[in-house]
């Protein structure tokens, strides 16, 4: 068995830890859990790093506790909450006397890139091959280790977040006591998570609908190009239904779970919980009302969305054929009861797929991206080697390392 990799995501509503490893391209998991978590992180900040802090090492200690391994590193999954995406095409001379491609031939050019790509402000995150060459015009999508040629040529997308936004997550990592070796954009990794599942076409736009945000990504050839962030999720309906109904916010919260949204048309009225109006009156609440208030907010998301995937274009060149790919859905908004027939009955694309992780014991939308970075750190370490290195800036005076 291959040493197991922890991962962690820390979104706006929990903190989530995967431990596993991968087998036959796929995430085998040991371990996976949830940790509701709200108020240490907004628009994709830390807003309370105490507060998460404490809910990263409660989360990890409880993880080493149930699976009797020693946690000390970890792979984090950033929000794409300001990221940048470039291409780059760089070469290298051939290290070995014999011209034959070894690995470190591919760090060298990895090196090359991570070198040129000089942005103040931003931090690198990834550097992804897309596409290897050898001087006699062979192509590869892995990297051609023993193959002879004088020079090698790697074709990658380079992935930059603001540092700040960067410093801000290492820093909750580093401060709960864990080494960070590694971190991906949440959105890249879940394109490769996707890159081995059947039913997932090659090009397509990816939507993870959370909780305090919906980011659209565009995936093409499994490479990831852009994504938009929408600053609305489903805390943004459970505010929604507090509001409508004056209620607290974990009466809001239930309600939605367990009753969603209902297109039937009920001839009697069934009482599911008691609100306040605007006078101060005690007023029912029935499942038709709820309904209604649920509706009414989901119309306005969806008319956001549309919005949204004209952006993702529009920012992608205007390429009006993009708007044809088919679209991908995750995230804990898409399983609302209900939220996947309003979808169908409103959206005009045919080609549209909610997916849902396979992988035994994270069955679940909400680990999609942990699952990914099981599968991103894979690739990382077999293509261009495990470097143990820190996330840090670019800078004039700092040389920028992934």
């Amino acid at each position: 068995m291959s040493k197991p990799i922890v991962v962690v995501e820390l979104s706006h509503s929990a903190v989530k830890v995967l431990i596993g490893y991968e087998l036959c391209n796929q995430p085998i998991v040991l371990y996976a859990s949830k940790t509701p978590l709200r108020g240490a992180i907004s628009e994709g900040h830390i807003v309370n790093a105490p507060l998460l802090v404490g809910a990263v090492k409660k989360a990890l200690d409880e993880a080493a506790q149930r699976t009797k391994l020693p946690i000390k590193e970890i792979v984090l999954a950033l929000p794409s909450n300001g990221q940048q995406i470039f291409q780059a095409n760089r070469s290298s001379t051939v290290v070995s006397p014999a011209a034959r491609v070894e690995q470190i031939d591919v760090k060298n050019v990895i090196n090359i890139i991570r070198r040129d790509a000089q942005l103040e402000g931003t931090t690198i995150v990834g550097i992804i091959p897309d596409l290897y060459a050898l001087e006699d015009g062979k192509r590869f999508i892995e990297p051609p280790i023993g193959y002879t040629s004088p020079t090698l040529t790697i074709q990658a997308k380079i992935h930059l977040l603001p540092t700040k936004l960067c410093d801000e997550y290492a820093n909750v990592i580093e401060e709960a006591g864990y080494q960070l070796v590694k971190a991906f954009l949440d959105t890249y990794a879940v394109s490769e998570l996707f890159k081995s599942y059947p039913n997932v076409p090659n090009k397509y736009i990816l939507a993870d609908l959370g909780a305090q945000k919906s980011s659209l990504s565009l995936i093409a050839n499994d490479s990831l190009f852009g994504t938009i962030i929408l600053n609305k999720g489903g805390d943004d309906l459970i505010s929604h239904i507090q509001k409508t109904f004056n209620l607290d916010a974990k009466l809001a919260e239930e309600l939605i779970i367990k009753y969603g949204y209902d297109a039937r048309i009920l001839n009697y009225q069934t009482k599911i919980a008691d609100g306040v109006s605007s006078t101060n009156i005690k007023q029912p609440i029935y499942v038709d009302t709820l309904g209604e208030a649920i509706t009414s907010w989901l119309s306005e998301y969806i008319s956001l969305f549309h919005v949204g995937l004209k952006q993702l274009i529009a920012e992608q060149g205007g390429n009006e054929a993009l708007g044809d790919y088919p679209l991908v859905i995750i995230g804990g908004l898409a399983d609302l009861n209900g939220f996947t027939t309003y979808f169908y009955e409103h959206e005009t694309k045919e080609n549209v797929s909610f997916i849902t992780p396979t992988s035994f014991g994270a069955r679940n939308g909400t680990y999609a991206v942990t699952l990914g970075l099981i599968k991103a750190y894979t690739r990382y370490k077999n293509e261009i080697g495990d470097e143990h290195v820190k996330v840090t800036n670019i800078s004039r005076n700092n040389e920028p390392r992934i």
